[in-house]
């Protein structure tokens, strides 16, 4: 027994075999010093469909604001794109 930290007190297998019918037991990958290390997941990739997806909304909002652009600079030389509609019989 290591009395200056205790820490090789704690056998990870033995804390695997003492916590096997509790609630929360331990396994041998919950402890970094028990030489065990756990599978890594690359699952949290996002899926074909959802890229594209962003790739339109992105696509689309770059329309909207390349439209909202060319209206603001038309306004601001005095032709604006949005004018009433008037016909001449109702002048008349």
């Amino acid at each position: 027994i290591n009395l200056k930290s205790g820490v090789t007190a704690f056998d990870p297998k033995m804390l695997v075999n003492q916590t096997a019918k509790l609630l929360c037991p331990l396994s041998l990958t919950d402890m970094k010093y028990s030489g065990v290390s756990a599978p890594t997941d690359d699952s949290d990739d996002l899926p074909a469909w959802a890229i594209a997806l962003i790739a339109v909304f992105c696509s689309l909002f770059v329309l909207v604001l390349a439209g909202a652009c060319y209206m603001f600079a038309r306004e601001k030389q005095g032709k604006p794109i949005f004018t009433e509609v008037t016909s001449e019989v109702a002048k008349a």
